[in-house]
This record gives C-alpha cells, sequence and structure tokens, in this order.
C-alpha cells in the first residue's frame, strides 16, 4: 500500500537505467522499453520467439525434436540491451528488474490465449541459489503470480548439481540435465495445466527436463514463458 501511495504522487526513476522517469516503480522508463528487443505475438510454439516465415513455427525450431509444452512466449530477443540487463539481473544482484520482466510478462500473458491456473519456476540447485543468494526465474514467476492472482507453487526440486549450460552444445546440455529434475507437490499437479518461468531459451533443454518431469506427475499441460530467447 505505501509503494501504491508513493507511485500515485510521484515519479521514480526507472530500475534499469536509473535516471528517466518510469510510470511506477515495477515497469521501465519508455527509453529503456525501446531499447529492448521485445517479441510481439504470435509467437512461435515451439521457443516464443518471433516467427520468421509463412509457417506457425520458427526456422530455429524447424530444426529441433517437437517441444513437449503446449505453447512458449519469450518477451524479449537476447541481445543488446536485453542482453546487458540479464546479466545483471542474474549474476549482478540487481533484483530490482525482476519487477520490470514480470510486467513485461503479464502483459505478453495478456495478449496470449495461454490457459494455467499453477505458475512454477524453473529450480537453481541449493548451491547456486545459497551462492547466487536468489533464484531469478522464480523471483519474476511470483511476481505475475501476484499479479495475475494465479497461486505460484514450487513443483520440482534440483536434484544435482550441474554445470552451467552456458558454453555447453546441445548434446552435452541434454547429457547434463539427465534425471536432474524431480516433481514435488504431485497431488497438486495432477491435471493442472502449469505455466513455467525460466530466464533465457537456447537450446531448450532445461526446460524440456523440467516440462518432461512435470507431464509424469501428470500436469495436464504445461506452458513456457522465457524473459529471452537466445
Amino acid at each position: 500500500m505505501f509503494k501504491k501511495i508513493i507511485t500515485h504522487f510521484f515519479s521514480l526513476p526507472c530500475p534499469a537505467c536509473k535516471k528517466e522517469m518510469a510510470s511506477s516503480y515495477s515497469e521501465f522508463c519508455p527509453t529503456c522499453t525501446g531499447k529492448l528487443n521485445i517479441i510481439n505475438s504470435p509467437f512461435c510454439p515451439g521457443c516464443g520467439g518471433e516467427l520468421d516465415g509463412i509457417l506457425d513455427i520458427c526456422s530455429k525450431c524447424l530444426k529441433e525434436e517437437s517441444s513437449p509444452w503446449t505453447s512458449a512466449t519469450a518477451l524479449t530477443q537476447l541481445r543488446g540491451y536485453a542482453r546487458e540487463l540479464i546479466q545483471r539481473y542474474k549474476y549482478k544482484n540487481d533484483t530490482a528488474l525482476s519487477r520490470p520482466f514480470a510486467s513485461l510478462a503479464v502483459n505478453a500473458l495478456k495478449n496470449s490465449n495461454i490457459h494455467f491456473n499453477i505458475i512454477t519456476s524453473v529450480p537453481l540447485h541449493w548451491t547456486r541459489k545459497f551462492t547466487r543468494g536468489y533464484n531469478q526465474s522464480a523471483l519474476v514467476a511470483k511476481q505475475v503470480s501476484k499479479v495475475i492472482e494465479v497461486k505460484y507453487m514450487h513443483t520440482l526440486c534440483r536434484n544435482k548439481y550441474s554445470r552451467s549450460q552456458t558454453k555447453l552444445t546441445g548434446k552435452e546440455r541434454r547429457k547434463n540435465l539427465n534425471n536432474v529434475f524431480t516433481a514435488k507437490n504431485m497431488n497438486f499437479i495432477r491435471d493442472k495445466d502449469i505455466l513455467l518461468i525460466d530466464d533465457v531459451f537456447t537450446t531448450g533443454s532445461t526446460l524440456r527436463a523440467a516440462t518432461e518431469e512435470l507431464l509424469k506427475a501428470k500436469a495436464k499441460s504445461v506452458s513456457i514463458l522465457v524473459l529471452a530467447r537466445r
């Protein structure tokens, strides 16, 4: 309530540039928004990226195996200013960026036909979360949950500490994620439509492993949302 009152009477600095004024404490300023490579619907159902041809799937996903999720949404393309902000958010403890990223996510969901009744996120191994201090995907997911009033729930745990996916090939990524996730709260997962949120989509290996585990736990469907498509 205090934040709402302050926002009503005062403009607040943009969480990204800290210079321009944003319309609310949970949004990027117009200048920063204009510098982001925001992806607009319709989204490729395989990765959430832009459709780059006459087909209803992008050229990148045409070369990949079919996805286990029902639909995909990506907020930005991972280049330029978007890459800089995500690196700040993920590696430099700039957690204030979770609010404007969540705001972009809410807007994207409003313009989609995705149906879901549980929101969840890709978990970190406890050692990585301890080192970083937070799960960047969970922060955004919880913000989205509050705004659209759909329950957030921890549905997965990470069984083992796996190497960072950043510099691995597609084959190495899949091997790195063998048996890495286990579903929890299975009574709540059964027959639910789940929105799974992560930060970056590269090959989709992490999201594939997480989605497959949720479907094994009898989820009715899984849709994915990512902050950026590489």
